[in-house]
């Protein structure tokens, strides 16, 4: 839509979001070089951050159970969590 000469504001009310969303992810999405902002690219971009974004890991009743034991055998904490 900024190709076809809408403005920020008017993109942000088409899709039903505030101004400065439309405004952030143009600047934090476009071409180091060129300054401009494409689609395939704010993907690509996404893409790598899912890759290397920490994925916490729930606490359940198998993990707590699995770490006492461990602990009880005298691993350290930070072998236990390289473990879970």
């Amino acid at each position: 839509m900024l190709k076809q000469g809408y403005s920020k504001t008017a993109i942000a009310d088409a899709v039903g979001v505030h101004k400065s969303n439309i405004g952030r992810e143009v600047k934090r999405n476009c071409d180091t070089r060129s300054k401009k902002y494409t689609s395939d690219l704010a993907e690509r971009k996404r893409m790598q951050l899912q890759k290397i974004r920490v994925r916490h890991k729930k606490y359940t009743v198998a993990l707590k159970t699995r770490t006492e034991a461990l602990l009880r055998e005298d691993y350290s904490v930070f072998y236990t969590f390289l473990c879970s």
